[in-house]
């Protein structure tokens, strides 16, 4: 259509949806295609350039910067949160209004990132969101934040987001997501006691009913401790999967039935624990007549 529009053909006159349309397609496609998110922006800054000359039906909105940063978000590019935060400055240089979802789909990107700068840019970003009167962060705004956050730094924020949603500035609180992320961040940690802590946080969900609980969580718990040398790692991740199958028997809830990931970090639990090697396979077994018990 712009190539028929530049040599004449008036009929073929784009606009600003036929472009968005077109960069949130390459946004769908960004996850499997490493050229899309760049594609993605060339297509946003010809349009650009299109309404410098003078075509004011292509007048950039909120939606086709949003979409150009989320091809970025999905394509995990070295210098995807780079593109992302120039995208951000050329917003601003066309005075369009960023929303919750634009800086939602940035702090995505930046969360990615391996960079430190990019953590004390999001927490920048947060801090703006929560003090400006057309801004309201949400569930995904913190929760983006503390994925790339360390332990300590992810609980601080928890601690803030759980004040800010008592004081009425946030309609949502943290949820098993989080709390997930939380768990996350202290298995790859390796800090001394990692497996305690999330043994704690587990127990902390279930006593106060968060939001969203199934067996992600518990799953993430009992690879916690098949990552630890402990001697009772394998009776820790036991421990973890009897409490999953009881919740499992008392509610019927699919999202708590033990799936293959469950039961891969159970084995693996009880394989690293074991002394010998013939106490290690012994250990599979056990585990997997369990499986076939609990089927």
């Amino acid at each position: 259509m712009e190539y028929q529009y530049r040599h004449g053909n008036k009929a073929a006159l784009p606009t600003t949806i036929h472009y968005t349309s077109v960069i949130d397609l390459l946004a769908k496609t960004a996850s499997s295609s490493s050229a899309a998110a760049r594609t993605a922006e060339q297509i946003l800054r010809s349009m650009l350039d299109l309404y410098d000359k003078g075509e004011r039906h292509l007048a950039p909105d909120t939606i086709v910067f949003s979409a150009t940063i989320d091809a970025y978000a999905k394509s995990g590019r070295h210098d995807a949160s780079e593109r992302s935060l120039a995208i951000l400055d050329l917003m601003e240089d066309y005075q369009i209004f960023s929303d919750i979802i634009t800086y939602n789909t940035l702090l995505n990107t930046l969360a990615k990132s391996s960079n430190f700068q990019y953590l004390s840019i999001s927490k920048d970003i947060l801090n703006y969101i929560e003090e400006s009167p057309d801004l309201r962060a949400d569930a995904f705004t913190y929760n983006s934040i503390i994925k790339g956050c360390s332990p300590k730094e992810a609980e601080s924020l928890i601690q803030h987001w759980e004040m800010e949603y008592k004081s009425g500035r946030t309609d949502e609180r943290p949820d098993s997501y989080t709390y997930c992320s939380l768990i996350k961040s202290w298995t790859w940690s390796n800090t001394l006691g990692y497996v305690d802590k999330c043994l704690d946080i587990l127990h902390w969900m279930e006593d106060n009913h968060v939001i969203g609980m199934n067996r992600i969580v518990y799953n993430e718990v009992m690879k916690a401790c098949s990552r630890s040398s402990r001697d009772d790692a394998g009776d820790l991740a036991g421990g973890v999967f009897n409490q999953l199958i009881a919740r499992y028997k008392r509610t019927r809830d699919q999202q708590f039935r033990p799936d293959k990931y469950t039961y891969m970090n159970l084995i693996t639990a009880h394989t690293r624990s074991c002394a010998s090697h013939e106490a290690a396979i012994k250990a599979e077994y056990d585990v997997l007549f369990d499986m076939m018990d609990s089927n």
